[in-house]
């Protein structure tokens, strides 16, 4: 085998999303006869409306793969991405990943341990970033950087109503974890993976509840902390593998906590007499 392998990767990715809903209805019908225009009168009201949802996200990454003969391996990443949900100012967010991992069953001390056939300790670190969630109407979520007014129809007069409060200075989530662990091979009967994370998410898109007196009950901000540790633990056993006979089993184990770090609740309004 080669010494030395490297493999380099780039590209981009590019999703648009664009949801068109329409609605007409008809009120002051003479009968309830719908296959016939013979239901529709002078009185007749016909009410048409329209309502489009879009948005459109463009990502460039790269990655770099390094290994020396199998048994040291190296991966650096980065990933650059940008959203239409978040203002210019904002809506580019730049993610980098980081993994390395040591093979110690190919190292020559190990060679004397037959039954092992498979160690190896690895570490990664890594962000990952979130523009994506929930809003009140729902349609905001495409556009939470922006005041939204709906038009409606008073006495045949065109009026606009208040019905979400933007937020322009919106970014993405960021979602930090580092990861380590071993991999194992005993005898070929029992493999295995027992790996300790620790994910801390910051930024987080929060709809905060705010003084009704503002004209708006609540916004969406980047507020809040949030800590994920836990433990994962993955193990395949082959109990029986003679006469063309294979019986495995395997089990799955996590552990986690979570805490959230960081709130604003005391910046709420309370409600109460």
């Amino acid at each position: 085998p080669k010494k030395h392998n490297l493999k380099v990767v780039a590209g981009s990715q590019y999703e648009t999303y664009r949801n068109v809903n329409k609605d007409t209805s008809m009120t002051n019908l003479s009968n309830d006869n719908l296959d016939s225009f013979s239901a529709v009168t002078p009185e007749s009201v016909l009410t048409v409306s329209q309502d489009i949802s879009a948005y459109k996200t463009l990502g460039f990454f790269g990655r770099i793969n390094y290994d020396y003969m199998g048994k040291y391996l190296l991966e650096v990443s980065c990933r650059a991405d940008g959203s239409s949900r978040l203002h210019p100012n904002h809506r580019w967010g730049v993610f980098p990943s980081f993994s390395a991992a040591w093979r110690l069953s190919s190292e020559e001390f190990m060679k004397d341990i037959k039954w092992l056939k498979n160690l190896k300790y690895k570490l990664s670190w890594g962000v990952l970033g979130n523009q994506d969630f929930i809003t009140s109407p729902v349609v905001a979520g495409y556009y939470p950087y922006e005041d939204l007014y709906q038009i409606n129809n008073l006495n045949d007069n065109y009026t606009f109503s208040f019905v979400y409060k933007g937020n322009p200075d919106l970014t993405w989530e960021r979602s930090s974890t580092i990861n380590t662990g071993i991999e194992f091979d005993i005898a070929g009967i029992l493999e295995g993976e027992v790996e300790y994370f620790h994910k801390k998410t910051t930024d987080m898109l929060f709809m905060k509840q705010v003084a009704p007196s503002l004209g708006y009950g609540s916004i969406d901000e980047n507020v809040g902390a949030l800590k994920n540790t836990g433990i994962e633990m993955v193990l395949n056993g082959t109990i029986i593998n003679q006469n063309g006979w294979v019986w495995k089993l395997g089990m799955n184990l996590t552990h986690y906590k979570n805490k959230v770090t960081d709130l604003p609740l005391k910046d709420m309004p309370r409600s109460g007499v």
